[in-house]
């Protein structure tokens, strides 16, 4: 990291937890499962000069809480240094851990603040954009494959060019949207990539599902199979006829696994599973293979500038009935154009949090001081 000791120096004064929850309705449906609610905590930590970092992670249901209170509450009054996750004990998918991960992002999003750079510069930058990934494709309710089909396609018309679909390999909805998609527009304006959440358990099952979409021009297939089943997805990989991508959520160790088994063609990441930015930094140094980011653009979008090929970035469209965190957490300044986002350039991650705009959507909230 590029910066200042002295800078490092400076001593953490209070931080802040807000907890949130957003309903859907209807419920999302994936992977065979309904999800009804989306639940998010906010971190931010204020230095003894008044400058603020912020940092957040969708909960899925961990306690990530009562974990966030206890981080924070150790590092009042002691220096920006102590905010990172250097130590691997620190890195993992545990609700402490992941409460580290987040205050490690606050603390590169105070580096960038402090040195007046956007935080990839602290990474190291070798693009100036990456492509936006745009997670568009969960079924509305009642809606057919051709009404799907051309809502999914509006978006290249927007500029975007790859789009992500919840996909089954149960039935054959998959391959009748897939086939939609490609009577409207051709796999070369508008790449797919198809999201299987985690389901699949029988490596040939998956094999033929797989097959069977070779011709619709898909980009990679995500998470057919557990992240912690490496040996499984290896011999998934050498028997698929599309490539595969993991790691959503996945801890480093089973990220480690994917990558020594050549389980992947590319890896996925969170950094909120992998101790932050630093624990992000750390594993695309290692990655033999592309490394593509799990949400949260408005962080990851740092760490990509800093990969060595194209690494998409996952975005929800603007007020998506699935996901709110533009609702309460604001770009600094436009992020993405042409369906690509740009090196940001305002200082740190580059992000303003509106808890004024999401009042009622507050279930918890906590501050604290330093004495």
């Amino acid at each position: 990291m590029i910066i200042d000791e002295a800078l490092l120096d400076i001593r953490v004064a209070s931080t802040r937890i807000d907890e949130l929850r957003f309903e859907m309705d209807p419920p999302l449906a994936l992977a065979g499962r309904k999800i009804a609610t989306r639940e998010y905590l906010v971190m931010q930590v204020t230095l003894e000069n008044g400058i603020v970092g912020t940092g957040y992670v969708l909960t899925r249901g961990q306690p990530i809480g009562a974990a966030a209170e206890s981080v924070t509450q150790y590092v009042l009054g002691r220096n920006l240094t102590s905010l990172f996750a250097r130590e691997e004990r620190a890195r993992g998918t545990s609700a402490e851990q992941r409460a580290q991960a987040v205050l490690d992002n606050c603390a590169w999003d105070l580096a960038g603040q402090l040195r007046q750079v956007p935080t990839w510069e602290l990474l190291g930058r070798t693009s100036s954009s990456q492509p936006a990934l745009l997670v568009a494709g969960y079924r509305r309710d009642g809606e057919s494959d051709q009404v799907m089909a051309r809502r999914l396609v509006q978006w290249r018309d927007k500029g975007f060019r790859s789009i992500k679909i919840a996909a089954s390999f149960h039935d054959d909805s998959t391959t009748r949207l897939l086939r939609a998609i490609r009577d409207l527009v051709p796999a070369d304006e508008l790449a797919v990539v198809l999201d299987l959440g985690f389901a699949g358990r029988d490596v040939s099952e998956i094999a033929d599902a797989i097959g069977s979409w070779q011709p619709y021009g898909v980009t990679w297939v995500e998470d057919p199979l557990p992240s912690c089943a490496a040996a499984d997805m290896a011999a998934l990989r050498a028997s698929a006829p599309l490539p595969i991508a993991a790691g959503d959520e996945a801890s480093p160790g089973e990220l480690h696994q994917l990558l020594n088994q050549s389980a992947v063609d590319v890896l996925r990441a969170d950094s909120t599973t992998v101790g932050g930015l630093s624990g992000v930094s750390d594993l695309a140094a290692r990655a033999n293979v592309p490394v593509s980011l799990h949400v949260y653009p408005e962080t990851h979008r740092h760490a990509a500038m800093v990969m060595q090929t194209e690494s998409p970035v996952e975005m929800f469209p603007p007020n998506d009935d699935f996901d709110f965190v533009d609702r309460f957490l604001h770009y600094a300044e436009p992020a993405v154009v042409d369906g690509r986002f740009l090196a940001p350039t305002a200082p740190g991650l580059g992000v303003v949090y509106r808890p004024e705009a999401v009042t009622r959507n507050v279930v918890r909230s906590a501050s604290f001081m330093a004495d």
